[in-house]
């Protein structure tokens, strides 16, 4: 079944900022190399529909190990470099976040040296869960914590494991964010 659109279609946004594939491209260097979108041809479509669109919703279905936590990860580096605001990154559970943090995100984040340089030198301007930079900040939250789904209004969001959500879940973090 076809379910029409209750709310407003989203907006491309025409942009002066930088590809994200060619941001990407210059400044993401993975565990295993620096970005080669010819390694990951699968992200270049969300990177740049999620880039340039303001108030929707970019879906990314793939199996395990696939792309997935990799395109929201460098989704949230190139706003933090191009356009910082209050962004949030969810995951089911803290435990599954700390996980995220420790293996995926900070590693990823530290070898990211355009986003490094703007984020201040005090120790509590990058923690576990929270990475803050002029104008704005990375908070990493659990959709499984009401307190996490209700408390911080967000202006980008990504969301990873978002098919394990309670349905309520999903809604409860689009209507904190802004648009």
């Amino acid at each position: 079944m076809i379910k029409e659109l209750s709310e407003p279609r989203p907006q491309i946004l025409e942009t002066t900022q930088p590809d994200p594939v060619e941001w990407a491209t210059a400044n993401i260097i993975l565990d295993y190399g620096k970005f080669d979108i010819s390694k990951h041809p699968l992200l270049a479509q969300p990177l740049r529909a999620a880039a340039h669109m303001r108030g929707g919703t970019v879906g990314i279905l793939g199996s395990v190990q696939c792309i997935k936590t990799l395109c929201a990860q460098i989704l949230q580096l190139y706003r933090a470099h191009t356009a910082p605001t209050r962004q949030a990154h969810y995951d089911l559970t803290k435990e599954s976040l700390k996980e995220l943090s420790d293996d995926k995100f900070q590693p990823l984040l530290k070898n990211t040296k355009a986003v490094m340089d703007t984020i201040p030198a005090d120790r509590k301007s990058q923690t576990t869960f929270y990475t803050s930079m002029p104008f704005g900040f990375i908070r990493l939250a659990s959709a499984g914590i009401l307190a996490h789904r209700n408390s911080k209004t967000f202006e980008f969001v990504s969301a990873d494991e978002s098919w394990a959500y309670d349905a309520s879940w999903l809604k409860q973090i689009r209507d904190r964010t802004t648009s």
